[in-house]
């Protein structure tokens, strides 16, 4: 269910059952308590129905800065946050400018420098390189 791009109009979403790529809104985001620290996401066409879970006020910073789940984690909280102080107004809010704003200057310039995606563009400095062909195919003897 990972958020995968915000942009002014819509976020990205990936179902975990189905792995569908679907568009919400900001509205879409319904807080499941008065608090608002559990979002549920609209039923997918699959009839998955998924949450974001924002992190506790005590949690621990993330143990890999710039990987996809602390970039997922840096998101989730900044809407989790936007959510529960927009519960009562009815403006559209531009959700991309607003995550922003949210994080900060420094926080997008170093984990988002081109808007707010968590596509993975190059693989994790500490994710194993593949094999090459040529790699795979020598055996010593």
């Amino acid at each position: 269910m990972p958020i995968l791009e915000v942009t002014n109009t819509h976020l990205t979403q990936r179902c975990a059952t189905c792995e569908g790529l679907r568009e919400l809104g900001f509205r879409e985001l319904t807080p499941t308590s008065d608090e608002g620290d559990v979002l549920a996401l609209p039923a997918c066409s699959c009839g998955s129905v998924e949450f974001l879970v924002g992190a506790p006020q005590d949690e621990p910073p993330h143990p890999s800065p710039g990987s996809f789940g602390h970039l997922h984690r840096l998101v989730v909280d900044t809407l989790v946050a936007l959510v529960r102080e927009a519960m009562e107004d009815d403006e559209e809010l531009p959700i991309a400018d607003a995550v922003s704003q949210q994080l900060g200057q420094e926080a997008v310039q170093m984990w988002f420098p081109d808007g707010v995606s968590l596509e993975p563009r190059k693989p994790a400095t500490d994710d194993p390189e593949p094999p090459t062909d040529e790699e795979e195919a020598w055996t010593p003897n």
